[in-house]
C-alpha cells in the first residue's frame, strides 16, 4: 500500500487542503509561568530566530494577530516599553494567574519561524499547566534545534519536553484538518501533531 504524501503545497483557506505542510517543533512543558522565565525564554530565542519573526505579535488569548512596526527587536532590552509595549499585558497576565497567550511569527504560510508562550488560568491550589512552543521550517538543521533546547533547558523550570516533525494545518480548518492529521499520525509515528493543548493538564501526572 502506499503511503500518503506528507508535504503539500500551503493552500489556505481551502477546506479540500487544510493540512498546509511538516514543520519542525520543540515543545517544553513548564512547571509554572513566571515573567523572569518567559523573559529568559524570548532572550534566548532572539538569538536564534531570524529577525523577521517579530513580525505579527498576538498578546492575548482573545485578539488575533498584529502586525509589528519596525523596530529592533533582536538588541532592544525587553523593559523597553516604547519597543515592546505589548509585554506589559503578558506580565500583568502571568503575575495575576490569567490564561495567558503570547505568540511571534513571521507572517509566512509556508516555511515560518514562530514562538509561543501559553498557560491556562491558573486555580488556587491546583499546579500551573503551561508551555513554551516553537516552530520551525521542516529543513532547519537539528543542531539548531537541540542547541536551542539545551540552552532553554538550563532556564525553564521544565516538566518534560519533545521535539520533531509536526504537521501543521489552516487553523481556520481545524477539524477537517485533525481528520486527515490522525490517520496520517497512525501511519508515520515520528510525526507530532501541532496542537496537543488538550493534553496539557495532564504533564503533572
Amino acid at each position: 500500500m502506499t503511503s500518503p504524501a506528507l508535504l503539500t503545497l500551503p493552500s489556505p483557506g481551502d477546506l479540500d487542503s487544510p493540512l498546509l505542510e511538516i514543520g519542525l517543533d520543540l515543545t517544553i512543558y513548564a512547571e509554572r509561568l513566571s515573567v523572569p522565565e518567559w523573559e529568559a525564554v524570548l532572550d534566548i530565542y532572539r538569538k536564534y530566530a531570524p529577525a523577521d519573526v517579530w513580525t505579527k505579535v498576538k498578546a492575548s488569548p482573545d485578539i488575533g494577530f498584529n502586525r509589528l512596526p519596525a523596530g529592533d527587536y533582536i538588541n532592544a532590552p525587553l523593559s523597553d516599553n516604547a519597543t515592546f509595549p505589548f509585554l506589559h499585558r503578558i506580565r500583568h497576565r502571568t503575575i495575576r494567574g490569567w490564561r495567558t497567550e503570547f505568540r511571534i511569527w513571521d507572517g509566512k504560510l509556508s516555511q515560518s519561524w514562530s514562538a509561543c508562550i501559553y498557560r491556562l488560568a491558573h486555580q488556587a491550589n491546583e499546579p500551573e499547566h503551561a508551555f513554551y512552543r516553537f516552530l520551525f521550517p521542516w529543513d532547519t538543521a537539528p543542531a539548531l534545534v537541540a542547541s536551542l533546547a539545551n540552552e532553554l533547558g538550563k532556564h525553564i523550570q521544565y516538566l518534560s519536553g519533545h521535539a520533531g516533525f509536526c504537521h501543521l494545518y489552516d487553523p481556520y480548518f481545524k477539524t477537517a484538518a485533525f481528520a486527515q492529521i490522525f490517520p496520517w499520525a497512525k501511519r508515520y509515528w515520528a510525526v507530532d501533531v501541532e496542537d496537543l493543548n488538550a493534553a496539557l493538564p495532564f504533564m503533572h501526572n
